[in-house]
């Protein structure tokens, strides 16, 4: 509680001295001070602290503040009614006839007819009997101003119960009461149930549930969509047991937090991700999902937490306005209000797993079930009652769905969507630049670069998305860095390991259903084969293009290197062997005979088994054998074709080949 400070004077009239006294007890220090507002003549005015008075006179601070200001208790001379009850209304008919007939016919005296006239001027309601000074005023705690602070003291001070606050009054009474005998609890509990609500919930709960409970609100008018998104956490009322988060036990029991990003202007819900532990991190997936669907809002509206400050710099980067809600006040999150209703109308549901947000709400039904589910991590029982993680989410994921597209009251019979689709329509939703996103991928992770440019993480396989495929292919059996989101396991960005350069984004790899004849694995094969063919035309023209630049260049093989100077060093200029050549004779030989044209050398750059990897055709149909189709399989020029000292037969058949369609 904060500290009390009254004025010199106040303090005179407590101790019963003069106000020159109370100032010489202060230059001799005998009180606590503090300089308050400045006076009229210029000089601060002192303040004295209750607390360094004498105890008499605390007390009976308490008893007049607490005798009456708390309990509203006062006297009040000057009350009025504002409007005539029902059960004096023909009182005041009754008087109104009186002043028109007059004294004579209505038996009234005249100076009683002046009076009411007098007070008919201010309307029907001061015809009627006056109030009483001490209405709802309990004469025996009026009459005993000290009886009526202790009391209160026991019962907002102490937080005793009203009986034990009565006890107590019954105990002390000779010292606290003035007058008559011990109040009855009766007159104790209708004392106390006068003290204002707010007073009464500041002291016996606290300052949080007082402004809750009992403290204005501001009801916020409906915006546009996209004006303003509002985040949150919120704890499921639900148990689980886990089986997707590594750094919680296989199998242990725990409720799940859930971080929700909502479009303020419709209430849709635009993002939200569920961990065991809420952070940044969380924050930083929901947000990316909302933003990459339909972009960046104009301001957002969050708590102020420390994992939502971090957060709050890169939104800020992207020209977001963000606002800090008040703490520990939970009226000031419009968000509250779509957790209130996700907890009465999801959590419920969950049978024996919902424990209710208190201890107090939990039933004994769900007891019960963590001693069993105890007893099933144990191995001594065959079946939990509880849900595992991931159907809780997959049940969560589609409620979510169902609240979007639900019509409600204060939508007027429309649904978030519908509203949020007629101010944001597709149409108008800008595409984010990706790779602003891409510093929202939290953790980081090094791998190899496998066949087809794909990566493995936590036993999922990864594949490049179109664009990035023929970049990560061409580094097969690197290393990069792999970003990604643990919460959001669709999407992953590789990036090169020392510069940080952008390489392409990843996708988790679907199976292809086997289907004897089946769309699905057909259309699956084929897009692997067109992946297979654009790698290998690639490669194919990079080989073209260094063959076409050794041609260009006369560039020879080295064999027709290793010939040229085996035959330079057989000869002489007059075409006679030399001496230091075995089996060479003495004098002059015959001249040799002309020299044969060398023939055309072997494959130096590529061999034949790239034309098996190039020439892939795939049927244009599911079934074999129909009208206009190609069989799938390897195909060969069947002709002759001229010998390359730097690509091999295979290669070139390959180049001269058409281009794919």
């Amino acid at each position: 509680m904060s500290e009390t400070w009254v004025s010199p004077e106040q303090v005179a009239r407590l101790l019963g001295v003069s106000r020159r006294s109370i100032f010489e007890r202060l230059r001799a220090g005998e009180f606590e001070t503090r300089a308050a507002a400045t006076s009229r003549n210029g000089r601060p005015r002192r303040e004295i602290l209750l607390s360094s008075l004498p105890a008499s006179a605390q007390f009976e601070y308490a008893a007049q503040w607490m005798g009456s200001a708390a309990t509203a208790e006062t006297p009040r001379p000057d009350r009025e009614r504002g409007i005539v009850p029902e059960h004096l209304k023909a009182k005041v008919e009754e008087r109104l006839r009186a002043i028109e007939e007059g004294p004579v016919k209505s038996g009234v005296p005249d100076r009683t007819l002046r009076e009411w006239k007098r007070r008919s001027a201010r309307g029907e309601a001061a015809l009627a009997p006056k109030l009483r000074e001490d209405e709802g005023v309990s004469r025996r705690f009026r009459d005993n101003p000290r009886a009526a602070a202790f009391i209160q003291a026991k019962y907002l001070g102490e937080k005793l119960s009203a009986q034990l606050a009565h006890d107590a009054l019954s105990r002390e009474w000779k010292t606290v009461g003035d007058r008559g005998g011990v109040p009855s609890y009766d007159a104790v509990r209708k004392f106390l149930r006068r003290i204002p609500k707010v007073t009464e919930t500041l002291a016996r709960v606290g300052k949080r549930a007082a402004i809750a409970q009992c403290g204005p609100y501001v009801i916020r008018g409906r915006c546009a969509a996209m004006d303003c998104w509002v985040a949150d956490h919120r704890v499921h009322d639900v148990f689980v047991y886990n089986t997707l988060f590594p750094e919680v036990p296989p199998g242990k029991a725990y409720r799940m937090w859930m971080t929700a990003i909502v479009d303020m202007g419709t209430q849709k819900m635009v993002g939200c991700v569920w961990a065991p532990t809420p952070s940044s991190r969380t924050i930083c997936s929901a947000i990316r999902m909302g933003v990459a669907q339909f972009g960046f809002p104009k301001s957002f509206y969050c708590d102020n937490g420390k994992d939502f400050q971090s957060v709050a710099r890169f939104l800020e980067a992207n020209s977001i306005a963000v606002t800090s809600a008040l703490p520990f006040n939970p009226r000031s999150k419009p968000i509250e209000a779509f957790f209130t209703r996700f907890s009465k109308r999801f959590d419920r549901m969950w049978g024996a797993g919902y424990c209710g947000g208190q201890p107090a709400l939990r039933s004994e039904a769900c007891g019960e079930a963590q001693k069993q589910h105890e007893r099933y991590c144990a191995g001594k029982e065959e079946k939990t009652l509880f849900y595992p993680d991931v159907l809780f989410i997959d049940g969560a994921l589609q409620f979510i769905e169902e609240y979007n597209a639900a019509p409600q009251e204060r939508l007027d019979r429309k649904s978030p969507n519908q509203i949020f689709d007629q101010q944001w329509p597709p149409t108008n939703r800008h595409a984010v630049d990706r790779r602003q996103l891409d510093q929202l991928f939290w953790q980081r992770d090094e791998r190899t670069i496998l066949q087809g440019g794909c990566v493995e993480l936590n036993k999922v396989r990864y594949e490049p998305t179109d664009e990035g495929f023929m970049r990560l292919s061409l580094i097969q059996g690197k290393h990069a860095m792999i970003a990604r989101d643990p919460y959001n396991l669709a999407a992953a960005v590789a990036f090169d390991l020392e510069t940080g350069e952008f390489l392409g984004e990843l996708q988790v790899q679907e199976l292809v259903a086997q289907t004897p004849h089946g769309r699905f694995s057909v259309d699956g094969i084929r897009a692997q084969a067109r992946r297979k063919s654009k790698i290998i035309k690639h490669s194919r023209d990079y080989l073209a293009a260094v063959q076409a630049i050794a041609v260009a260049n006369g560039w020879k093989s080295e064999p027709e290197r290793l010939l040229d100077r085996a035959l330079a060093a057989r000869t002489g200029t007059d075409n006679r062997l030399l001496a230091a050549v075995p089996g060479a004779g003495a004098g002059d030989t015959p001249p040799p005979p002309p020299r044969a044209a060398l023939p055309e050398l072997a494959p130096m750059f590529v061999s034949d088994t790239v034309i098996d990897l190039g020439e892939i055709e795939l049927e244009d149909s599911a079934a074999p054998g129909a009208p206009g189709t190609a069989p799938i399989g390897p195909k060969r020029a069947q002709r002759e074709l001229p010998p390359s000292p730097f690509v091999s037969d295979g290669v070139q058949s390959l180049l001269d080949l058409p281009e794919d369609e």
